[in-house]
């Protein structure tokens, strides 16, 4: 491998591209399968070194390969879930609460159901605990108001343990996204405009759903029992 001198005196600017250049170049051969082990292992401590010594994140490193590359939002996935129970609305607060914790979007699509955008491993998490959640929150209002009188108090208190559940699940989240580099974080936000940029591709006109009243006794009575319901044991999808 050609190797190359840099300092830190000079051009900043003009170092700094020639600094990025040798990267790409010292990565392009640790990927090189017709390399031996030891070039490929040599090539990819010389991309760290220059990285470290010119401060140069792998984010900046990934929008200089990617750059004059049309930015897709073919990476983005759809998941469709069943159609819900319209007098449920807890659910599509749930299914927005979840998708927002971890990075991803809801579109209510009348006729089809609740539709997730997101990227391929955030939409694995945002399923597991959108069906877990939704079935135990489901089964601890039967519970509290179980006549089918009590169908409003029972949808209200839905609502109220949504709204606790959801806030404890971002608690939780947001302590593993601080142990997050500031490269994945960045990505995060990346991540966020291509879902927003897909859904605007698919669905240009959408209006936001009207929030319906709650009975305040039984919204109180499931925001109070979301402090009950176990997260805990979940924790490892997070990570």
């Amino acid at each position: 491998m050609e190797g190359t001198t840099l300092g830190n005196n000079g051009n900043g600017a003009a170092d700094r591209e020639k600094a990025m250049e040798t990267i790409l170049k010292c990565m392009r051969l640790a990927a090189d399968p017709g390399a031996t082990e030891g070039e490929r292992d040599v090539a990819q401590r010389k991309a760290e070194q220059v990285m470290a010594k010119w401060q140069i994140s792998s984010l900046e490193m990934r929008f200089k390969s990617e750059s004059g590359k049309p930015k897709s939002t073919d990476q983005v996935k759809e998941n469709i879930e069943s159609v819900f129970d319209t007098k449920a609305d807890w659910e599509w607060r749930l299914a927005s609460g979840i998708a927002q914790t971890f990075n991803s979007e809801i579109i209510i699509v009348t006729g089809v159901g609740i539709q997730f955008f997101g990227h391929e491993q955030d939409l694995e998490i945002v399923d597991y605990f959108f069906s877990k959640l939704r079935l135990e929150i489901d089964s601890w209002a039967e519970d509290a108001y179980p006549l089918k009188r009590d169908i409003e108090m029972r949808r209200s208190y839905g609502l109220g343990m949504t709204r606790r559940v959801t806030e404890r699940l971002k608690e939780m989240y947001e302590f593993v996204r601080n142990q997050m580099t500031n490269d994945c974080k960045d990505l995060v936000l990346i991540s966020n405009a291509l879902i927003k940029q897909r859904i605007n591709e698919l669905y240009p006109k959408t209006h936001k759903v009207k929030p319906r009243s709650v009975q305040e006794r039984a919204y109180a009575h499931g925001y109070m029992d979301g402090n009950n319901l176990n997260l805990e044991s979940n924790r490892s999808r997070l990570q």
